[in-house]
This record gives structure tokens, C-alpha cells and sequence, in this order.
């Protein structure tokens, strides 16, 4: 299974993107075709608030135009949402602690763990690099 991240969704979404044509080939492909794609809740969410922003694109992407392209991603029968286990927040916040710093480091530190929870529980562990944390609860 492909698991797509906010840059692709954001690339094939914006015409303006240097990898627009790629990505949302790409994207095509998953979502018009019979293998199991997935994307994480975070990165739906991270995709709205990136292409709506106006301090990074001029002019944004219009909310219902974003919110749109999210129904047409969300219709794909081969699509699968992918969401946090019951021990997500559990292992994020336990990552932020030791970080010992503000955001963005410290979220970025959680981040990794935090997306392993998700492949872990929509998977299975086999799927998953659980071995670079070795605290993390399996």
C-alpha cells in the first residue's frame, strides 16, 4: 500500500507547483485504479491549512475549492484514511518531553513516532521502522 504526505497532495493540487504534473498523475492513478492507496488524517488537515494560507500562496486556494478536492480524494474506493491508534498521544507527548525545546523541533520529534503509531495499527508492525524507537509502545 502507497501512503501519500502533504507535499504530494499539495503538489498535485496547486497548478503553480513545479511537480504539479507529476503528482497529480500520479495521484490519478492511485485514485482511479484498484490497489489500496492511503492518506493520514494529519496530512488531509495539514493539506487544508497549506493551500488556504496567504502568507504561502498568492492568491490561496479557496476553502470550498479545497475542501472539494478533499471529497474527490475521500471518494476513491481504493482509498483508505488512515487515523492514530489508542496510543498515539501516549507516545507524542512522551517524545515531546525529552526534546527539551519549543516547536518546531519538538513536534517534528513526536512527528516520527506519531506516524509510526498510525502504520502500526492500519498494518501491522512488520510495515513500520518501530525499531529507531525503541521506548515506543508496539
Amino acid at each position: 500500500m502507497i501512503a501519500v504526505d502533504t507535499n504530494i497532495l499539495v503538489y498535485a493540487h496547486r497548478e503553480d507547483s513545479e511537480w504539479h504534473q507529476a503528482a497529480w498523475q500520479r495521484l490519478a492513478e492511485l485514485a482511479e485504479g484498484r490497489a489500496a492507496w492511503a492518506i493520514p488524517w494529519p496530512c488531509i488537515h495539514e493539506f487544508l491549512a497549506i493551500v488556504t494560507h496567504p502568507k504561502i500562496f498568492a492568491p490561496p486556494t479557496p476553502l470550498a475549492r479545497a475542501l472539494d478536492q478533499v471529497d474527490a480524494w475521500v471518494e476513491s474506493p481504493s482509498l483508505t484514511l488512515l487515523a492514530e491508534s489508542q496510543v498515539h498521544w501516549k507516545g507524542c507527548a512522551g517524545y515531546c518531553w525529552p526534546a527539551k525545546s519549543q516547536a518546531p523541533k519538538s513536534t517534528t520529534r513526536a512527528s516520527r513516532p506519531c506516524a509510526c503509531s498510525i502504520a502500526s495499527s492500519s498494518f501491522g508492525p512488520q510495515t513500520t521502522t518501530l525499531g529507531a524507537f525503541p521506548s515506543w509502545p508496539s
